[in-house]
């Protein structure tokens, strides 16, 4: 009689492989009816990854869970472009910065701040504003000047 040394192995793991199945079976009945036919999936990464994809999906203002199932279902992800998002969403914030703490539009929405001024829009029509915010001020002045050539 052969020896087979792996034989008990085998059938451990046959075994072992169709309680898994049946475990995901009743798994995957239970998931359908709280999850819309969706199954967990799990798998081994590097922190760094998981942290990384954990910010990105922070910054997205959706879970983890569903970051990760996009990736999936599209096939994109480069830890590249959330750096470079990173540093556009800097300038942008210091761009607006310059605006929201500009002095002189301080000044003009404290001293007009109330009061109901007119402009006139591209189309030669007036337009009467009041001035409720910082915005309101900058809308003023970016439509103070004649767009017409």
């Amino acid at each position: 009689m052969p020896f087979y040394p792996f034989k008990g192995i085998a059938i451990s793991i046959v075994k072992n492989f169709a309680t898994i199945n049946k475990k995901m079976e009743t798994n995957q009945s239970l998931n359908k009816e709280e999850h819309g036919n969706k199954i967990n999936v799990s798998f081994k990464c590097n922190p760094s990854l998981k942290s990384s994809l954990c910010k990105k999906a922070e910054l997205l203002g959706i879970s983890l869970s569903s970051h990760l199932e996009t990736i999936l279902q599209t096939g994109q992800y480069s830890e590249k472009p959330l750096a470079e998002k990173d540093e556009k969403i800097k300038k942008l914030e210091e761009r607006i910065l310059y605006y929201e703490q500009h002095a002189k539009i301080k000044n003009l929405y404290k001293n007009h701040k109330g009061q109901t001024l007119s402009y006139m829009d591209s189309e030669n029509r007036n337009i009467n504003l009041k001035i409720d915010s910082e915005k309101d001020v900058l809308t003023l002045i970016i439509n103070s000047f004649n767009n017409k050539k």
